[in-house]
């Protein structure tokens, strides 16, 4: 299981059945290869706002073109870290 963190911006939210969607604007490279945006899935709705920074900690699940898909551990809204 490769788990890894990022920090990035929510673009998206969606619902696949009973998966939640969120997509993460992301501009950089995992592995070798370039990444536009995450996907990540999670079982429940968790409280992830468009618009807002988060850090995210993934595990990876695959890449997709561009996009790489992880599913959510655990997240930290960037604006309530203090300094």
């Amino acid at each position: 299981m490769v788990v890894f963190f990022a920090l990035s911006r929510c673009i998206s939210i969606s619902e696949k059945g009973k998966i939640m969607m969120y997509e993460f604007h992301f501009k950089g490279v995992y592995s070798g290869k370039r990444v536009d945006r995450i996907i990540c899935k999670s079982d429940k709705k968790l409280e992830i706002a468009e618009g807002n920074e988060y850090i995210l900690k993934l595990k990876f699940l695959s890449m997709k073109k561009t996009d790489l898909i992880g599913y959510i551990k655990k997240f930290v809204k960037l604006e309530e870290i203090s300094y």
